[in-house]
């Protein structure tokens, strides 16, 4: 207790400067951007209103925050308080008896400036290369590298967020969960790159390898979209046809029309996964959802 002063009308005044722990219902779902609702009670359970009322002496909040020191990690964007009387005894009791009680409810928002550079930014640069590596040809040492470098930052920032993030919370981080996908999208990944730097040394003619090049050479769009950026030699033996376009390939070697399909399964697996890449973004990547009182 700080000093006391005792006035003539009897009024006692004491400056306090106690140590209070609020109660916060955790909920880390949108880190690093998490906003979190604490609560403080004051009361006595000792005494009665009747003997010891609580009431709001400086405003309706019941709170001077002219000399709040702001924190360097949560800001304070609400705060809400309430006087509530409780009664005690037996309804039909015609001594009234209650107790007092002053509510705080604090609203605290993070600064999450620094973590949106070191998690944030990062997981978008890794869907970018992750995307970016199905134009590099899989038989070239680069994309094997992009493809293991992101196999072991991936796992890394998934350690880091889970010594960052508390495990207190029921709901699991968003930013967790989008690693954690694009950790499986990077697996699946090196599956396909390996499948097709395998299917570069086939030397096998299959009859569906034709039906699959005369599929895409009958439609204009898939040819666009496949067969557009490929080389250009590799690209009329699909598009050279006679009267029914499309009806007929230009014989070539075996091996040329698999590193053929390997160009079209990579094309094919970029524009699939663009929309799962961004599905995840929109769904997942936390946002800096500004609070409004309602």
């Amino acid at each position: 207790v700080g000093p006391v002063m005792i006035m003539s009308s009897g009024n006692v005044y004491a400056l306090l400067s106690p140590e209070m722990t609020g109660h916060c219902v955790p909920n880390w779902a949108n880190w690093p951007y998490d906003i979190h609702k604490c609560n403080i009670t004051l009361g006595s359970k000792r005494y009665l209103g009747s003997t010891l009322n609580f009431k709001f002496h400086f405003d309706e909040k019941g709170l001077f925050m002219h000399f709040l020191l702001p924190d360097n990690e949560w800001e304070i964007i609400d705060i809400s308080s309430s006087r509530n009387e409780s009664r005690v005894g037996p309804d039909n009791d015609t001594d009234t008896k209650f107790m007092v009680t002053l509510d705080y409810q604090f609203t605290l928002r993070r600064h999450a400036s620094v973590y949106v550079a070191s998690y944030l930014i990062p997981g978008v640069v890794m869907m970018i290369l992750s995307l970016g590596l199905l134009w590099i040809p899989s038989d070239k040492v680069e994309r094997i590298a992009i493809l293991c470098a992101l196999m072991i930052i991936q796992p890394l920032y998934l350690q880091f967020l889970a010594y960052k993030i508390p495990s207190n919370g029921d709901t699991t981080p968003y930013l967790v969960c989008y690693y954690r996908d694009c950790l499986c999208l990077t697996g699946l990944l090196i599956v396909e790159t390996l499948v097709t730097r395998s299917m570069a040394s086939w030397t096998s003619d299959p009859p569906y390898l034709q039906s699959i090049f005369r599929f895409i050479a009958g439609n204009r769009v898939l040819q666009y979209l496949l067969i557009s950026d490929i080389d250009p030699k590799n690209a009329a033996k699909l598009m050279e046809s006679g009267n029914d376009e499309g009806s007929s390939l230009v014989a070539t070697d075996q091996t040329q029309q698999w590193k053929l399909l390997i160009d079209i399964v990579n094309r094919s697996m970029f524009y699939l996964l663009v929309p799962v890449y961004l599905l995840l973004s929109v769904s997942l990547l936390p946002l800096n959802i500004s609070f409004s009182i309602i």
